[in-house]
């Protein structure tokens, strides 16, 4: 592998997407040749009979052309550790973006996907997926990784190790709290209950129901009235429409006096669990085809006599940073009705 990093005095520069970089190169020059070697077959190699218009072809791989682009731009991307300044930056092809202060480093992590990788977190956000720090390698004891523990990561541990203790002071949404003001639940009658999420998760349900009902009802208000076969097509956009009301009337109860979590729809009690089975929360990063799709926060509960564990999903998340706030949130709420 080529050298990916350069550590200076002021300052340590990584380019972990450097890989991405041959990479492009070889798939630039395999739809080069492409449409070369099919002319050229097609011809039964007369070079002779080529004339401009073969090469006409290449205009149907411009797209590919133009999707190979972010393979150039990626790799270029630079890690910078300035050690003067004490700021980590993400360096770009049109700017760069500051980070975190040194102080604000967090954990740094070994992921598995697609290969294995480092990534910096900040202390800030401790369950977002963090900075990528480093390519990626093949297994555990790829040559590769090793050089980038000893050399790398122990440069960038050395960062962390200097850095002075964080002063003590006042968290503002501790004050907050203390006071009977929270930013994710409102008190209620039983306790406390949970704000709901904001009207505009629900209408991808929404949407769903305009269109099976303009797909299904058109026909019937403008065509041949009800249908004589399948009398049932004409109900399916009540399912969405029903995942569109459930989501606005969900509210998860925190209930002082039941000492229990109880989940309402339309107003009615469908779950309850006691608080003596709280066993912790589970933090749910999804994602599909490997694209983020939001974090979930969920309650563990272990029912007596049962030892299968149920969770209760209290509120999915876009962005990772409310993460930890909710959860001390959470902690206190359920300090006040223990």
């Amino acid at each position: 592998m080529a050298k990916y990093y350069v550590i200076e005095k002021d300052r340590t520069v990584i380019r972990p997407l450097a890989f991405l970089l041959p990479i492009g190169i070889a798939f630039l020059i395999l739809l080069l040749l492409l449409p070369l070697m099919t002319i050229l077959i097609m011809l039964k190699g007369e070079v002779q009979e080529i004339e401009a218009k073969n090469f006409a072809s290449y205009i149907l791989l411009l797209p590919l052309f133009i999707a190979s682009i972010p393979l150039f731009t990626y790799s270029r991307r630079q890690m910078v550790f300035e050690k003067n300044e004490k700021m980590v930056y993400l360096q770009t092809i049109f700017r760069r973006k500051s980070l975190m202060t040194f102080e604000q480093m967090g954990e740094i992590t070994l992921k598995a996907d697609f290969g294995m990788a480092y990534y910096l977190k900040s202390k800030a956000d401790r369950y977002g997926k963090g900075y990528r720090i480093s390519p990626s390698f093949i297994n555990a004891n790829d040559p590769s990784k090793k050089e980038f523990e000893e050399v790398l990561l122990s440069d960038i541990r050395g960062i962390q190790v200097l850095q002075p203790a964080a002063p003590l002071i006042s968290d503002p949404a501790k004050i907050l709290r203390q006071t009977g003001t929270l930013a994710f639940y409102n008190t209620h009658a039983d306790g406390y209950v949970l704000k709901p999420n904001s009207i505009w998760s629900a209408v991808p349900s929404f949407a769903l129901f305009l269109v099976f009902a303009g797909i299904t009802w058109y026909s019937i208000i403008f065509g041949n009235g009800w249908p004589q076969k399948d009398q049932f097509i004409p109900f399916l956009p009540f399912i969405p429409l029903g995942f569109f009301l459930a989501t606005l009337s969900r509210r998860v109860v925190f209930d002082v006096s039941r000492k229990s979590i109880r989940l309402y729809l339309f107003g009615l009690p469908l779950l309850s669990y006691p608080l003596s089975g709280f066993t912790g929360f589970n933090i749910v990063r999804k994602s599909h085809n490997g694209v983020y799709n939001g974090t979930d926060i969920r309650m563990k509960f272990v029912k007596g006599g049962s030892k299968e564990e149920k969770e209760l999903t209290l509120k999915g998340f876009g962005k990772t940073n409310p993460i930890e706030p909710f959860l001390d949130e959470t902690e206190f709420v359920l300090d006040k009705i223990k």
